[in-house]
């Protein structure tokens, strides 16, 4: 998630349209790379994919991160590298805030949308001030990026700044759905490796949205949050039945010729 003024940059330009009239475009979680993308693309094994990652990822945001800034600066990567074409957006974690946000404001834009174990829109008030928050986040994470030059180090700090407005992001995602999307949509939730009360909660809130969003829900497992990485031929065979082709399945997805518009699987 960015911060006004910010942009999100492209880490890879794969592939070519191969007559499919659409592009993939993914968004990372907190702070992840745009490489978790990787192993999808070469699994999807054709159209054209577009990795992206906060463009500041190894630096300070400058003011707390918001849900348009981020929806803009997709917007704005969208009409530099695909003007004409709708976008099938995958977006894993945080990021699905603003990826629903987005489908919602652009529905003629947005070909499908795949929500990876996705943060969950609420319209929870914060308990404290931003500034409070941000003021606390950005200071810690100044104090980690002076004391080291790894980038696991610095991302994690940059994790630190985006998740002190994360009640304000929530919200506004929740605001932004007052009707089910009219782009196919699917929510994909990480069955949690350890079964317990939080599983069950966790897998109810991810059907509990896809209902709210007139999504498809499936799990996926073994995975942990870390779908896009751990899980990419599952994600690959929802995008390819995304882009209107045969879905080539592995353990645990359903098998999708096309998206339907709404609908579960168990």
């Amino acid at each position: 998630m960015i911060g006004p003024g910010e942009r999100l940059e492209v880490v890879a330009d794969e592939g070519s349209d191969d007559g499919l009239g659409c592009i993939v475009a993914y968004l990372p979680g907190m702070a992840r790379p745009g490489r978790d993308a990787f192993g999808v693309i070469e699994r999807v094994g054709r159209g054209r994919h577009l990795a992206l990652e906060r463009a500041s990822v190894r630096e300070a945001l400058t003011s707390p991160a918001t849900l348009t800034a981020q929806v803009e600066a997709l917007d704005d990567v969208l009409a530099t590298h695909a003007p004409d074409a709708p976008a099938i957006v995958v977006a894993h974690s945080y990021a699905g805030l603003s990826a629903i946000a987005w489908a919602a404001r652009r529905p003629d834009r947005c070909r499908a949308l795949l929500l990876l174990d996705t943060s969950i829109p609420t319209a929870r008030a914060p308990l404290t001030p931003l500034r409070w928050r941000w003021g606390i986040a950005h200071s810690a994470a100044r104090a980690t990026r002076a004391r080291t030059t790894s980038e696991a180090a610095w991302r994690w700090a940059g994790a630190i700044e985006e998740n002190a407005s994360y009640a304000e992001v929530s919200r506004e995602a929740h605001d932004e759905v007052r009707d089910p999307l009219r782009a196919p949509t699917v929510v994909v939730t990480a069955r949690p490796l350890i079964a317990g009360p939080f599983a069950r909660s966790w897998i109810s809130t991810q059907e509990a949205l896809a209902g709210r969003l007139g999504a498809l829900h499936t799990m996926v497992w073994p995975s942990g949050h870390l779908i896009p990485t751990r899980r990419p031929g599952d994600i690959a065979a929802l995008i390819r039945a995304a882009q209107g082709g045969p879905a080539d399945t592995q353990r645990g997805t359903p098998r999708l010729g096309g998206l339907p518009k709404t609908g579960r699987t168990p």
